[in-house]
């Protein structure tokens, strides 16, 4: 899943998928969600950023798509 997770992304943010606009509005949505800052941000290096975005899903408590 988690593989299949990132191809999605992959081909959502770098692909021809979404026009310029919708793939910027899909990162800002991403890069608002702060679930993972704590975690995740402290270690990012200087000029790097990440954008996430939590969720749910029937079998688990939840799950993590991150970018960056």
């Amino acid at each position: 899943m988690p593989v299949a997770m990132a191809t999605t992304l992959r081909k959502l943010l770098t692909g021809e998928l979404l026009t310029l606009a919708s793939r910027q509005q899909l990162i800002d949505w991403m890069e608002a969600d702060k679930v993972a800052g704590p975690l995740l941000r402290s270690a990012l290096p200087a000029g790097w950023f990440i954008a996430d975005k939590s969720g749910a899903v029937i079998y688990t408590t939840g799950s993590q798509a991150n970018y960056g």
